[in-house]
Formats: structure tokens, sequence, C-alpha cells
């Protein structure tokens, strides 16, 4: 059985770094899913999406949005059941 992880990434909007790690993961028979947070999606949700990998968006404009960013993550995380979460930067480890 796959180890799903979650990978959560907020307020970027393209990152080698993430975009490698995702691949890799995906590559070493992990089942991926990329949470991407902040005021807009991100080029690298798409580019992404396009290639075939899970990812999801949650607008989080700042710290008014931090309640309801809670309530999503938790019926989105809810719905996926990962094994494993993974996040970078502020609003992602929230």
């Amino acid at each position: 059985m796959k180890l799903k992880v979650c990978y959560i990434v907020s307020d970027i909007d393209t990152s080698h770094l993430v975009d490698a790690n995702i691949r890799y993961l995906a590559r070493k028979d992990y089942d991926i899913v990329t949470i991407f947070l902040g005021a807009k999606i991100p080029s690298l949700y798409y580019t992404l999406k396009s290639d075939g990998y899970s990812v999801k968006y949650i607008r989080c404009r700042g710290k008014i949005d931090i309640p309801l960013l809670i309530i999503k993550l938790y019926n989105l995380l809810g719905k996926i059941k990962p094994d494993l979460i993974h996040t970078h930067l502020f609003h992602a480890a929230v």
C-alpha cells in the first residue's frame, strides 16, 4: 500500500524545490496530494495539474482568512486521509 502524503505550501507562485520534491516522491511510489494556500492560484498548481498530479487550492489572503482556512483544511484533510502531512511556510503550518 502506498503511503499517502499531503504536501501543503503557501504563498508561492513557482518553486523549483517544491516542484522537485513532489515529482521525486511520486517517482518513489508515494501517493502525493498537494494543497496550495495563497491569495491566488499559483502557476505551479497549473503545471502540476497539467502533468497529472493531484492538486488542490484554498484561498488565503492573510490573517483574516486563518479561521476559515483551518476549517477548510480540516475538512479537506478529512477527505484526503493522509498518512503524512508535510508543510512549507507560515500559513501551511497552521
